[in-house]
């Protein structure tokens, strides 16, 4: 994850750095931040992009302006969020995750936008290609199809007798139909039934939690998306509820008191994984 982070960095410098053939007159350096995500979910990434700058020599408060725009996990406002910043002149717009990528690229096709943590680029129509991503925007992918197959994997192995395993998905989160496609592959190779469970606001949580009981589901695995970040700990407040073994996607789910959690960290390099995390 550091790697990913320094890259976004860089990226967002070439954007940055004023030619050296004339001499330029100081000004202040606009970085607009769009994440459909909590603020607090990417303090620790936050933290390493704003150190990056500083190392780069921008001194945010002197000449460097950054303008932090978080939709909580709701991603209806990230179009207004995204034309805000548009509207506020930003020289650069970074975008955290894909729906806010999305809304970014939706809302400019002049100002340079650099993505991360994108699981797919190409699925989401934000790129051409990966070796050229075209237009006004860049970034780095996160993407690893293997990561739900090895999730229903790892469900299997900590529950050898499981045969029916939910998915709880979000349909509007544009990676979502490929996620689901690869955990029913793995399912099927594991000899497990598939219950997919579709879920686009907090609101339709419980309903869902409680068709996984009416179906007598033995785990559920939660797909990544915005939203079930957001909600993470109401998730793992229902599943406890239920009873329900879940699998999911990032730490941040383990720490609210979920079972299992496999996939990229969120960690900076000069921060520590939480204790649990190293205890045997």
């Amino acid at each position: 994850m550091r790697r990913i982070r320094l890259a976004v960095v860089f990226a967002v410098s070439l954007f940055l750095v004023p030619p050296t053939a004339e001499p330029q007159q100081p000004r202040t350096v606009r970085i607009g931040y769009l994440s459909g995500n909590p603020a607090s979910d990417t303090q620790s990434s936050i933290d390493a992009f704003r150190r990056r700058l500083q190392n780069l020599g921008y001194r945010e408060g002197q000449d460097l302006r950054i303008e932090y725009r978080y939709a909580e996990g709701k991603y209806e406002r990230l179009p207004e969020l995204a034309e805000d910043l548009v509207r506020l002149k930003m020289d650069v717009i970074f975008t955290y995750g894909t729906p806010g990528s999305i809304a970014a690229k939706n809302a400019t096709r002049t100002i340079p936008i650099v993505f991360g943590a994108v699981a797919d680029p190409l699925a989401a129509g934000l790129v051409t290609s990966l070796a050229r991503p075209g237009a006004n925007i860049t970034g780095v992918t996160t993407n690893n199809p293997d990561l739900s197959a090895k999730r229903m994997s790892l469900l299997k192995e900590a529950l050898p007798g499981a045969s029916r395993v939910a998915v709880l998905a979000n349909p509007d989160f544009p990676p979502t139909p490929k996620m689901v496609t690869e955990a029913r592959l793995a399912a099927s190779a594991l000899g497990i039934k598939v219950q997919v469970l579709q879920v686009r606001t907090p609101a339709e949580l419980e309903k869902a939690f409680g068709a996984m009981t009416t179906a007598k589901s033995h785990a559920v695995m939660v797909l990544p998306d915005a939203m079930f970040i957001a909600e993470r700990r109401q998730i793992v407040e229902l599943a406890s509820r239920a009873r329900i073994p879940a699998m999911y996607h990032l730490w941040q789910f383990v720490e609210a008191g979920g079972l299992i959690c496999y996939g990229w960290t969120m960690w900076s390099h000069s921060s520590r994984p939480p204790a649990w995390w190293t205890r045997s």
